[in-house]
């Protein structure tokens, strides 16, 4: 039996014996286990004598002396990360592995960032779901693969989900509506498809959704415009259909608005052009039709403004003039006079 087996074969069996309520022996345990499956991580072979909270890219409770935070970020040790503080977090070579399902023992985990090894794979311990005090659940720049948890929804702590730049595939489940302390969804560039759950709005606390670079399809939820905290919603790059809800534009603090790329039809929303805040805002490569909405609000300022490659038509209208301040605006390849 190969040591990764051997080592799945221990936690699998610590999983089923450890009471409920750990302790700093079986975080031990736990993190020797979880290191034990990512080979290539020097810095983590040797439990230090002060014991397992001092090895780098561990974080514990003073007090209780409870594994908190596993951050394992690729990087290196240069003088400039070193100025920061930052070498215990960050660490260089070639990491490869897996993330093992002995993290779960770890019942006072509110951290968990492991990002940018491309060689590290395999998918997300299901059981990662039962943590009840994680916030932080950052594996973006790897190379894993399989689905979303489909109880990721437990994980009502959670602040920040940051699954980018892997191989996840299947859909996003609907328990993700249970997330109610989210402030934070990226799951851009992966294979996710499927529709995206209505059940996003009950994210109350969501201020960026980032679902850009997947193969998301079906329309847009309305139920989407109900988050009045969202400042960042990229939906770039997908196979949406279906018209924008004009409810979008009535998002109070909406300022960066990415569609672009997608199989959108229908017309543009006025109250986009008219909402104050919206500063990006990217429709390009649909199918829109119709005239530009004459909504644009002398309080109106944007850095980007791009409709290009859609079927829009009519006259660029006047209210554009009056905007406070308009950067790259691109309205090509539309069949609109005056642009």
């Amino acid at each position: 039996m190969g040591l990764i087996n051997r080592v799945l074969l221990i936690s699998s069996i610590l999983l089923l014996t450890t009471p409920l309520n750990g302790t700093a022996s079986t975080d031990l345990a736990a993190v020797t286990a979880f290191r034990d499956t990512i080979r290539g991580a020097n810095s983590l072979t040797t439990v230090p004598a002060g014991g397992v909270c001092l090895i780098p890219g561990i974080v514990c409770d003073p007090d209780t002396l409870r594994v908190t935070d596993i951050v394992l970020r690729a990087g290196d040790d240069s003088p400039e990360n070193r100025a920061l503080g930052n070498e215990k977090f960050h660490f260089s070579g070639d990491w490869t592995g897996l993330i093992s399902d002995a993290v779960c023992l770890l019942d006072q985990l509110t951290t968990l960032i492991v990002t940018d090894w491309p060689s590290i794979s395999g998918e997300i311990p299901p059981c990662i779901t039962s943590l009840p005090r994680l916030r932080i659940l950052d594996l973006s720049g790897n190379r894993i693969s399989g689905e979303i948890p489909a109880d990721i929804g437990k994980l009502t702590e959670l602040v920040v989900l940051d699954l980018s730049d892997n191989e996840i595939s299947g859909s996003i489940p609907p328990s993700v509506a249970g997330l109610r302390s989210l402030k934070l969804l990226d799951l851009s560039n992966n294979r996710i498809c499927g529709e995206i759950p209505s059940g996003i709005g009950k994210l109350k606390m969501l201020s960026r959704a980032i679902l850009g670079g997947n193969q998301l399809a079906g329309s847009i939820p309305t139920s989407i415009a109900a988050l009045r905290r969202m400042a960042d919603l990229d939906l770039s790059m997908n196979r949406i259909t279906g018209s924008i809800p004009k409810e979008i534009g009535s998002m109070p603090v909406l300022s960066a608005l990415s569609i672009c790329s997608n199989q959108v039809t229908g017309e543009i929303p006025a109250g986009l052009f008219g909402n104050r805040g919206l500063s990006y805002l990217n429709l390009s490569r649909n199918s829109l039709e119709g005239n530009l909405p004459d909504s644009f609000s002398p309080e109106s300022y944007f850095f980007v403004l791009d409709l290009s490659y859609n079927k829009l038509t009519g006259v660029v209208p006047n209210s554009i003039k009056s905007v406070k301040y308009m950067g790259a605006l691109d309205l090509s390849y539309n069949n609109i006079v005056g642009a």
